[in-house]
């Protein structure tokens, strides 16, 4: 007589790691995929953020030192739909300071839409006419005036 009792086990066990292997393919997709999408979705909301947003330099304020006139704050205008944050101030493209620093502004730099406020920026900014001063929100929005 023969033994019939142990032919289809293999064949069980392979088809059981067969699915195992395709299900862990599947869910690694899957979370790809869903990383994917989150990814896409968080960019689409910033870029709309960043189309709400609009900002201008509108003055600044000078003070006399010794002879020698620095610039101790500027006026910025928020003239879009969403509230900014100012988080750096350029010279001529060179890095200023992040005015929202509590040691430099002891209030938040956050402007909301249709105001205006004022930026306290670093002591010692020799102020220049010709020089091109540029903020920038922590979106990327950025607002130049000579």
């Amino acid at each position: 007589m023969k033994k019939l009792g142990n032919k289809g086990i293999s064949t069980i066990f392979g088809s059981i790691l067969l699915i195992i292997l395709v299900l862990t393919l599947a869910s690694i997709f899957f979370l790809a995929l869903y990383r994917y999408n989150h990814s896409v979705q968080e960019a689409i909301r910033v870029e709309e953020e960043r189309m709400q947003e609009k900002i201008i330099l509108y003055g600044l304020a000078t003070q006399n030192l010794s002879g020698t006139e620095c610039v101790y704050a500027i006026h910025v205008n928020n003239t879009g739909s969403i509230a900014s944050r100012i988080r750096a101030v350029y010279i001529d493209n060179e890095f200023l300071c992040d005015p929202s620093d509590r040691t430099i502004n002891p209030s938040d730099t956050y402007i909301n839409p249709k105001d205006s406020s004022w930026i306290l920026l670093s002591l010692g900014v020799k102020y220049e006419p010709t020089a091109k001063m540029t903020v920038a929100t922590e979106r990327g929005t950025k607002s130049s005036e000579y």
